[in-house]
Order: structure tokens, then sequence, then C-alpha cells
């Protein structure tokens, strides 16, 4: 065809279009830049440059750069698609609806939820004015929201979406085709992320063979099954099974990825997590640096990603009792996640009560209190006044108090403990123990003898029936007793 046209014929640059499509579904993306740079400027040149022909093509090398991370370039030439659909179309039309979805998916990709949100508003509004219940568009746009719900922490609005698009592709697609594959990965991820890590697995299976099926097996998709196979074993606490994975995923990343693509560093990062799990917190270092360099490289500054790692390498310091390493990535993680998240969200309020430990360990106990009180906020957001939940934090902040001899606060807090287990509780439940000693030990050291004593009693009547080994800390309760007994002038035979 080159030989008998002109180079900058039309029907050379569609050619050039079909041929780049090719390469880009078979996951060759530096092939498929080849071909649609050619067509580009061969559209260039020609006078219905402002064609829909050329928006499709500006949106397909958008979807190329997005795959390969480089998310500034695909915005561009999503942006110039959109340019040319609004001069040809309707407002209302459904090509339309194509390009806000594709936006949606890249801001989701760059972690720009509230504007991926918007355009699936906007793109879900076109279709289901344009379309039926069950066409296939709508379930496209459903399970798109389904991902960026999942990418918000929104588990259960995640599922919801993606059974939606369940229902709408098994009525269009038979039960093996390739797009159910990426609904089953989907609700996958959601599933185990509320804990049903056995019908995620199930779900898992399902993708993969669906995928091995119409895939080549060295296709990115493949990849990233297998890595999220891999984080799955890894919760199991089957390290050896999810670092087979991992390297299997490792394995087709590096093929088809450039050393700093962000795929790569999620593998990496999946790895240091492992070896992080298995204390093996050298290996973990290393990995999770990997990880860094590449989203350094590839991330915007404020991406949740980078939050994690910084997290993840924060958790690794800790462990290896360098707390004042560990509270500088973990003050990085939380300046990104106080952005993207709300002050109640799971991320925001696990790494308050991470910095409160590190503070803790260092015998900052004023500063731990402080980040222990925004862990209590956040979960009070989400949680009634008097949730089980809270009681744990409560204490927390008592025992703070204690440390530094504020025993007044430290009463208050350990109170407020009470209150909240006494109601969710038992009486004479063996946990209440830990909370009566609490209190018996400021009222001794507030020299309130009689107060102590009473309270150091609860302790023994609450463990009476409990083997010794679960409470090695009731001889110490004992011998109080009788302390407390003597400073009063008693004498009590009930600890003999």
């Amino acid at each position: 065809m080159q030989k008998s046209l002109p180079s900058n014929h039309p029907q050379l640059g569609s050619t050039f279009v079909n041929i780049g499509t090719v390469h880009q579904s078979m996951g060759e993306y530096s092939k498929a830049l080849v071909y649609y740079e050619k067509a580009v400027e061969i559209y260039e040149k020609s006078s219905t440059f402002d064609h829909l022909d050329t928006a499709t093509l500006f949106e397909n090398i958008s979807m190329v750069y997005d795959s390969t991370g480089d998310y500034a370039k695909a915005l561009s030439y999503c942006e110039r698609a959109l340019e040319i659909k609004q001069k040809c179309l309707l407002p209302n039309h459904p090509d339309l609806g194509n390009s806000y979805s594709k936006f949606a998916s890249l801001y989701r990709s760059m972690g720009q939820y509230k504007k991926a949100l918007f355009y699936y508003e906007k793109t879900l509004e076109i279709r289901q004015l344009c379309h039926s219940p069950d066409h296939l568009s709508l379930a496209d746009t459903y399970e798109g929201i389904a991902v960026l719900h999942y990418s918000m922490g929104h588990y259960v609005d995640s599922l919801i979406n993606y059974q939606k698009a369940m229902e709408t592709y098994r009525k269009i697609f038979p039960s093996d085709h390739a797009k159910l594959a990426s609904v089953y990965h989907g609700m996958a991820l959601a599933l185990y992320s509320v804990g049903q890590y056995s019908t995620a697995q199930s779900s898992y299976q399902k993708a993969l063979e669906i995928q091995k099926k119409f895939l080549p097996s060295n296709h990115p998709d493949v990849a990233t099954t297998y890595c999220n196979i891999a984080l799955l074993h890894r919760s199991l606490g089957e390290y050896s099974k999810a670092l087979f994975y991992y390297d299997k995923s490792l394995e087709i990343r590096q093929k088809c990825f450039a050393a700093d693509h962000p795929d790569l560093a999620a593998t990496y990062n999946g790895i240091a997590q492992v070896y992080r799990s298995m204390e093996e917190y050298c290996n973990a270092l290393s990995y999770f640096q990997k990880t860094l360099e590449i989203q350094q490289k590839c991330l915007p500054s404020d991406h949740p990603a980078l939050a994690f790692t910084y997290y993840g390498l924060g958790t690794v310091y800790y462990a290896m009792k360098d707390n004042s390493t560990a509270l500088c990535f973990y003050q990085k993680a939380l300046e990104i996640f106080t952005n993207c998240f709300p002050s109640n969200h799971a991320h925001t309020v696990t790494t308050y009560g991470n910095i409160a430990l590190a503070h803790e360990s260092m015998g900052e106990y004023m500063k731990a209190a402080s980040y222990y009180e925004m862990v209590l906020e956040g979960k009070r957001k989400s949680l009634s006044a008097n949730h089980p939940l809270l009681a744990k934090d409560y204490n927390k902040i008592g025992s703070m108090h204690f440390l530094v001899e504020d025993y007044g606060e430290a009463l208050s807090y350990y109170e407020m403990t009470f209150e909240i287990l006494v109601k969710a509780l038992p009486s004479g439940y063996p946990l209440l123990a830990i909370l009566y000693r609490d209190i018996a030990d400021v009222y001794r050291a507030m020299r309130q003898y009689s107060c102590a004593l009473s309270y150091y009693k609860k302790v023994l009547d609450s463990i009476q029936t409990v083997p010794s080994f679960y409470f090695p800390w009731q001889l110490t309760v004992r011998k109080n007793v009788i302390e407390m007994s003597e400073k009063l002038n008693q004498y009590d035979d009930t600890v003999n």
C-alpha cells in the first residue's frame, strides 16, 4: 500500500491507526505509538484534521500514554480529542460520553478521584439518556465507577457497581468473554478488601482462566492478576506462594514496560510487603526504595500510591526501632492522605495511630497522646459514641497521661473507657481486669489507697477462674493489695 499511495494519503493514515490498535491490544505500547505517530503526521497535513477520526486517534494515543504511566501526555491528547468532538457533536452525543469516560479513567490513574468521579457522573448521565439499561456502555461505566470507589476505599460501593456491570455483561457476552475477566478481577480486589478471602480467590481464578484463553501469556493484564493473587496469599500468611506469584508478575512486567513504569513499582511494593511480613527488613527496604524511585519519577507528588510507599517505609523503620526515620515517612504519608481522604478515612486514622506509636516508643508521651486524640476524633465521626472500638483509644490516651504523671487526666480517660466497656462486656468479664488494674494504679499513684485497694480486688475477682498465664502480672496485683492494705492498717486474707 505504501508503494501505491502517496505518503500523506488518508487511507494510509487509517492503516497505520489499525496497525497501532492491534499492537495496543497486545500490550506492545511502544510499537503502537510508532504507528499512531505516523498517522498523526498524515492527518495533520489533511484538510479534515478536525474530523472525528483524528479525535479517535488522539484518544488511542492518550490511552497508550496512560498505560505507560505518562499521564501528562495522556491528558494532553485526551483534551485535544475532546476539543474536536465538542466542535462536531451535540452536547449529549454518546461520543462525548465516551470522551468523558476517558477523562474519568485518566484522572483516576492520576489519583485525582474527585475529578474522576465528576467525569464518570457526566458519562453516566449521557449514557442513561442515550441507551437502554442493558447497553454495553452503561456496564463499562459501572465498572469504571467500581474501580474508582475501590481506589477511594469505598469497597461496598465498589462491589455494588461491579455487580451492576456483571449483570449487564452476562446478558451480552458468553461466560468466558474477556470483558468478564476484568470484572471478576475487580470484584476479587473488593472482596479481598472486605475480608472475603475465599470468594476473592475464586474470582481471581475465574479471571485468570479467561485471560489465559484470550491473551498472550506475557500480557500486562495477566501480570496484574498474578500480582493480586500474590497479595491474597500474602494476607493469608502464605509468603512463599506470594513471592512465587509476584515473581511471575515481575517477569512479565519487566518484558512489557520500561524500567520506571508504575506497574513495576506496584510489583516491587508487593514484594517489599512480603519481606516486611517475613521480618526480612533489609530486603523490604530495598524493594520499597525501588518502588519509591519509580513513583517519584512518574507520579504527581501528591499521588496516594506515594503515600502508601512512605507508609510502608515507615512501618519497616519502626520495626527496626529507627523511630525518627519512621516518623519522617509517616508524616509524608499523612500529608498526602489528609489531602486525598477525609479525616475519618481508614488510611488517615491508621497513620495517626502509627505516628502515635512512634512517639510513644521515643518516650514523647504527650505528642503520642495528641495523635491518639486524632485517631479517636477520626473514629468518632464513623462510630457511635459508645462503640466498643473507641475504648482502646480512650485507654491509650489515659496511659500516656499516666506516664507523665498527669493522674487526673489519666483517670478521666480510664473512666470513659470503663463506661464503654461495662456496657459492651458481661459483668466480671476477664478483660475488664486490665482496666481495673490501670485505674487502681492511678489511685495508688495519687495515694488514694482505699480506692486503689477496691480496684485491685476487682482485678482479682475478675480473673480468679482464668489460668494465671493469661495475666502474668497478677502476682504484682496481689503484692499491691497487701501494700494498700498495710497502708490502710488492714490485712485482707483474700490474697493468700
